[in-house]
């Protein structure tokens, strides 16, 4: 399940404080730091957009990073900044492009997120020791999701500024991890939760960390679970403002084989329903996510080993049934930064009981990577397929019984 939160253009909110500056207008004072990058885009009346945007390091050696910052006009909904694979920007990708979805071209070289934030401006510092390392003239790629709901143009401009320290003084590692919960379905004019666990696979200590949701979340709340499957009584951090969350702020350890477990509340006034999605207005979110140390070389980061947090009643064959009935462009597509899921698989998993969706992907997965010919085929031939390739995971989706 790596990719299926890998290099997720979410919103993270880093520590800072809101303003009451004019849209458009710059926020905090002197921004002054050993490395600034910047990008400046324009947002028309009404508009909102995801904009990406590569720069290069404006340094000629490498550099060991102790504490990072933010700065942007009002009016950003999020910012985030991304590690990629390039040494030099590609010719044919200057300028600006729409990413909203993750599967654009420019999102092809992401490795992770670096840094996030949600208010106008917010700064982290590492413990004494604690880094990570940036190569010469590596090329960033920005992200900026603004929204407009004001009569006049906003003339933005969001910059990171990272301070550093000497190589030999790091001694341990940062990392960025992203726990990105994909199946969200809220009914309209109703109320839903949604929420996944994630395994710790090593000793680490959280530096800060944030929730995200949108403007139909009431409440997040996060659990460090002492293992599987025992549940902590009461959640370590718990945010109730979807817009301007306050930060969780560390150190706090968390061992190997805890979970961190999290729930997000929503409550939907609208008359059509809202799915898992980057816009604000009309699709949600839940996510945690943060900085930590040492940084694990397994796929932690991106909760590779999700389990989701059944709300129905529903065994894993009644999802199969469910989902065997949706239009093929359903079913989760993994991109560079995020998933896609159709309104039909949501709405499947939102049936499931606890622990049936996590013996239904690996279905889902089987079948993508061994039918996906047949499938294209038809039913016949993609049962065939399946009955044949995925006869394992099909079997342990077939003998699952909730709770």
């Amino acid at each position: 399940m790596r990719n299926l939160v890998l290099r997720l253009a979410v919103v993270l909110a880093a520590c800072g404080c809101s303003s009451s500056s004019s849209p458009g207008s710059p926020v905090g004072g002197d921004f002054q730091h050993d490395v600034i990058v910047s990008m400046q885009l324009t947002v028309k009346p009404g508009e909102e957009l995801h904009r990406c945007q590569y720069v290069a390091l404006p340094s000629d050696q490498d550099i060991n990073v102790v504490a990072v910052s933010h700065q942007y006009s009002t009016g950003s909904h999020h910012f985030l900044v991304y590690t990629t694979d390039l040494d030099a920007i590609p010719a044919e990708m200057t300028g600006q492009y729409d990413c909203v979805n993750g599967d654009e071209p420019i999102m092809e070289h992401t490795h992770g997120i670096l840094y996030g934030g949600q208010s106008p401006s917010g700064s982290v510092r590492f413990p004494d020791g604690v880094g990570f390392p940036m190569r010469a003239g590596q090329v960033l790629l920005l992200q900026a999701h603004y929204i407009n709901p004001t009569s006049q143009d906003i003339e933005a401009k969001v910059s990171a500024g990272f301070d550093t320290a000497p190589l030999e003084s790091r001694r341990e590692e940062a990392g960025f991890m992203i726990f990105y919960d994909p199946f969200i379905y809220v009914p309209a004019q109703s109320s839903a939760t949604s929420g996944i666990h994630c395994d710790v696979t090593g000793n680490v200590n959280v530096i800060t960390a944030y929730t995200h949701y949108h403007q139909r979340g009431k409440a997040m709340h996060v659990w460090l679970d002492p293992s599987r499957p025992s549940s902590a009584d009461a959640p370590f951090f718990e945010t109730t403002d979807w817009e301007h969350p306050e930060d969780f702020q560390g150190p706090m350890a968390m061992g190997t084989g805890s979970v961190v477990r999290f729930r997000c509340d929503y409550e939907n006034s609208d008359t059509f329903d809202v799915f898992q999605g980057p816009t604000a207005r009309t699709s949600e979110m839940c996510v945690f996510a943060g900085l930590y140390y040492p940084r694990l070389a397994d796929d932690f980061e991106f909760c590779a080993n999700m389990s989701v947090t059944g709300t129905g009643a529903h065994a894993c064959v009644d999802q199969l049934s469910c989902v065997q009935a949706c239009p093929p462009g359903d079913a989760p597509t993994f991109t560079h930064g995020g998933v896609l899921v159709g309104p039909c698989w949501e709405k499947c998993v939102a049936m499931g009981c606890a622990g049936a969706t996590d013996v239904l992907l690996p279905v889902s997965q089987c079948v993508g990577d061994h039918c996906a010919a047949d499938c294209a085929l038809g039913s016949d031939a993609c049962t065939a397929c399946a009955t044949s390739q995925c006869a394992t995971q099909i079997s342990t989706c077939l003998s699952q019984t909730c709770p």
